[in-house]
């Protein structure tokens, strides 16, 4: 019977951000025009950054509902429209509104 080796851990944010600096890096060495490659960085720069801050925000929100069982409550509102007859969606939100 053979053994099974573990599969080999590797984390991928700090492998991208490797690489990313690893591009970068041969690109403004052998780039000729510095301000473009300046300009095009921050540019690059700057929109992952918007998106880092713009995650980091939903994440916490997230989190903060999360932390007050905000999930289960919206849970305990929802039914299946789908399916529902139009009185049975209005019985089960009056009792839920009354909760």
């Amino acid at each position: 019977m053979a053994s099974k080796t573990p599969p080999i851990k590797i984390n991928k944010s700090a492998s991208a951000l490797v690489g990313a600096g690893v591009l970068w890096t041969v690109y403004t060495v052998f780039g000729n025009d510095q301000a473009l490659i300046g300009s095009q960085l921050d540019e690059s720069v700057t929109t992952t950054a918007k998106i880092i801050f713009f995650l980091i925000g939903a994440m916490t929100i997230v989190e903060v509902i999360d932390a007050h069982n905000g999930f289960e409550h919206a849970a305990l509102l929802s039914v299946d429209v789908t399916r529902a007859e139009p009185a049975q969606i209005l019985r089960h939100r009056a009792g839920a509104a009354r909760k």
